[in-house]
């Protein structure tokens, strides 16, 4: 959570690649993955976003903010859903006719 947070307040990040975090941050283009299970690796990682130009930093934390934009914008979230919705919806039980009439009922009256 805390790398997308960073994204989000286009801050390029340092992470290990592993799942979840491999999905975060494009190496390269909105921080860097080092090898997991390598303090070494990671502190040269971080050496290297340092060693950066401040300008490089900022492009990288704007690719960051916009891949966060895109991806976990409302519309997009909402799409997500009822995309999980209309796939469940064939699958899913009808209620019985007596439920669904009292609800079609119901419906009527509140209009």
């Amino acid at each position: 959570m805390g790398i997308l947070e960073a994204a989000a307040c286009a801050l390029p990040a340092v992470a290990t690649d592993v799942p979840g975090s491999r999905q975060a941050v494009e190496h390269g283009r909105t921080g860097f993955l080092a090898p997991a299970c390598s303090s070494a690796s990671l502190s040269e990682t971080m050496g290297r976003l340092m060693s950066l130009s401040a300008t490089q930093r900022h492009t990288m934390g704007r690719n960051g903010r916009r891949s966060i934009a895109e991806r976990y914008s409302l519309e997009r979230v909402l799409d997500c859903w009822e995309e999980v919705y209309r796939r469940q919806a064939p699958t899913m039980r009808k209620p019985p006719a007596s439920v669904r009439d009292t609800e079609w009922q119901r419906q009527r009256i509140a209009r």
